[in-house]
C-alpha cells in the first residue's frame, strides 16, 4: 500500500532556535517527541525545536545533518498509510563526531530549558529491581573516577548541571521518556546519587533546583528497515537514512513541572497532569507487559513477528487472560481511563501486521525490561496472596529464551543479563536456569525467590517449555 505524502510543515525551520536538547536519536524519538515538536512549531511557537544528541554513535546524527534535518515518518494504518516530513530537529551532535565538550556546551546553553531522554532502560545505569544507581556498571565506575569526562547518561547530565551551577545558568527541566517505573524519580535518583560522589553540595543543589517530571509515552515504533528507507526515497526522490515507520496511534502524558519553561505541547494533544504514575503503570504493565509476553512465548512457539504471535489463538487468549485476571487488578485506573477497554485496544494494536515488529527485538534486554513490565505486577499480587500463574509463565518463558536448549538459535540479545549471571549465558537444564535467574537480585529483588508457590510455578512451566511444549505450559497456567 503506497503512502500518501503530506505537505511539509508550515513553519520556517531555518529560523528555529532549539530550546529542547534530546539525548537518544533512536526511532522512537523520531516518531514520537519529534513529531509532537513538529506540530507545536507549526502552531507558531518559537519554543520546541530540538537539538538531537547521541553519546555513543554518530550514525544517525551524521545522517540528520546530511539530510538537512528532514526525514519522513510513515504511519501505517488499516485505512491506508501517510507519510509526513518532520523538520523539528534543528541540530544534531554526537560525542564520537563532535566531542564531549560540544555536547556539554549545548546542554549548558541557557536557551535550552528542557532536556528529554530516550536511551532505553539500560541507559540509566540503574539496578532494574530498585531503580538505584548501579555502582558496578563500568561506565559508572569511570564517571566516579573522571567526573568531568563522563561516558554514561547520568554522568553527562551531572557534569552539564555542574557547569550550569558554576556559570550561574538556570537549570533545565530533565524529562525521561523511557519505559522506566517512575521514570522521573528514577532519573532524579541516579543523577543525584552520582552527583553525591563529587561532593561540594552539587547533589543538594540538584535535589532542590532541578525538576524531573515523569512522563508516559505510547507509540509502537519498530526498528526501521532498508525497505522503509527505500519507500521514503520512492516518495521524495531523496535518500532518507532517518525514515521511520509507526502506527497512527500516539499518546504522551506529562507531569506539568517545568519551572524553566517548556514548549506549548498542550496545543498538539500532549496531556499535562499533576501526576503521571497511574498512567505510566497502566501503560508499562498492560502494553509493554503484553508485548514482552507475546515476544517470549511467540519466539518459543515459532513466530518471528509480533503480529504472528498475536494471531496465534493460544497466545492471544493467554495474554488477554493475563491482563484481565492478573495485571489490571494491580492497577489504579487513571482519571477517565477504562483499563479493560485500554487493554482490548492495546491488544488489537499488536495485530498491525504492516509494522513488522520482530519478537526477537521485543524480547531483547529482558533483564532491564522484566522488572517494570512483569515483576511489578507479580510483586503486587504476591503481597496480597493472589495467584500469578500466567505472570509466572512469562517469567519461565523469559528463562527459556535466555538459557533454554534453543537459546543460541533464538538469538535474544541481553547484555545486562550476560553481565549479571555468574556464569556465561549458555543453555542449561530448566531447574538450574530458574534457580540461577531467580537468584539475580538486580532483576528479581531479594525476596521473590523465597515465595515458594511462585518459584514452584516457574519451575513447572519451565519444565514444559524446555521440552518445547508451549501449549502444555499455557494449559497448566489455566488450572
Amino acid at each position: 500500500m503506497t503512502a500518501g505524502l503530506l505537505a511539509p510543515p508550515r513553519y520556517d525551520a531555518s529560523t528555529i532556535v532549539p530550546t529542547v536538547a534530546h539525548i537518544g536519536v533512536g526511532a522512537f524519538h523520531r516518531a514520537h517527541q519529534a513529531v509532537y515538536a513538529d506540530a507545536v512549531l507549526a502552531t507558531g511557537s518559537a519554543a520546541g525545536g530540538i537539538t538531537a544528541m547521541s553519546l555513543h554513535s554518530s550514525q544517525l546524527t551524521s545522517a540528520l545533518r546530511r539530510q538537512g534535518y528532514r526525514y519522513l515518518v510513515i504511519e501505517r494504518g488499516e485505512s491506508g498509510d501517510r507519510a509526513r516530513p518532520v523538520t523539528s530537529i534543528r541540530d544534531a551532535l554526537s560525542v564520537p563526531s563532535h566531542g564531549l565538550d560540544a555536547v556539554l556546551d549545548r546542554l549548558t546553553d541557557p536557551r535550552v530549558t528542557v532536556v528529554t531522554l530516550t536511551v532505553t532502560e539500560k541507559g540509566y545505569c540503574c539496578t532494574a529491581a530498585t531503580g538505584d544507581l548501579d555502582p558496578a556498571r563500568p561506565e559508572v565506575t569511570h564517571d566516579i573516577a573522571h567526573p568531568s569526562r563522563p561516558t554514561s547518561l547520568p554522568g553527562v547530565l551531572v557534569e552539564s548541571l555542574a557547569r550550569r551551577r558554576a556559570l550561574g545558568i538556570a537549570a533545565p527541566t530533565i524529562c525521561s521518556c523511557d519505559n522506566l517505573r517512575a521514570n522521573g524519580q528514577t532519573t532524579r535518583r541516579v543523577v543525584t546519587a552520582l552527583a553525591a560522589q563529587r561532593g561540594g553540595g552539587l547533589a543538594d543543589w540538584i535535589e532542590t533546583t532541578v525538576s524531573f517530571p515523569s512522563s508516559m509515552v505510547d507509540r509502537m515504533v519498530p526498528e526501521p528497515t532498508d525497505a522503509v528507507r527505500q519507500e521514503a526515497y520512492d516518495l521524495t526522490g531523496r535518500a532518507d537514512d532517518c525514515a521511520v515507520v509507526t502506527e497512527p496511534f500516539s499518546a504522551w502524558v506529562l507531569e506539568d513541572h517545568f519551572p524553566s519553561g517548556r514548549p506549548p505541547w498542550e496545543r498538539v494533544g500532549v496531556e499535562l497532569v499533576d501526576e503521571v504514575l497511574p498512567f505510566e503503570r497502566a501503560k508499562v504493565r498492560i502494553l509493554n507487559g503484553a508485548h514482552s509476553a507475546l515476544a517470549y512465548l511467540g519466539l518459543l512457539a515459532g513466530h518471528s513477528e509480533i503480529d504472528r504471535a498475536y494471531g496465534d489463538p493460544r497466545l492471544r487468549e493467554f495474554v488477554s487472560e493475563m491482563l484481565v485476571h492478573e495485571v489490571i487488578p494491580t492497577l489504579t485506573p487513571p482519571p477517565g481511563v477504562d483499563l479493560a477497554a485500554y487493554a482490548r485496544v492495546t491488544l488489537s494494536r499488536f495485530g498491525n501486521f504492516r509494522l513488522g515488529y520482530t519478537t526477537r527485538k521485543v524480547a531483547g534486554d529482558g533483564a532491564e525490561k522484566l522488572p517494570g513490565r512483569i515483576l511489578a505486577s507479580v510483586t503486587d499480587r504476591l503481597a496480597v496472596g493472589a495467584p500469578v500463574q500466567r505472570l509466572g509463565l512469562v517469567v519461565a518463558a523469559f528463562a527459556t529464551c535466555a538459557l533454554g536448549p534453543r537459546a543460541k538459535e533464538l538469538g535474544v540479545v541481553d547484555p545486562t543479563l550476560d553481565r549479571l549471571l555468574p556464569e556465561p549465558r549458555r543453555p542449561v537444564g530448566a531447574a538450574a536456569a530458574v534457580e540461577a535467574l531467580l537468584s539475580v537480585q538486580a532483576i528479581f529483588g531479594p525476596d521473590m525467590r523465597h515465595h515458594v508457590s511462585f518459584r514452584d510455578e516457574v519451575h513447572r512451566y519451565a519444565a514444559d517449555l524446555w521440552k518445547g511444549d508451549v501449549t502444555a505450559a499455557i494449559r497448566r497456567s489455566e488450572r
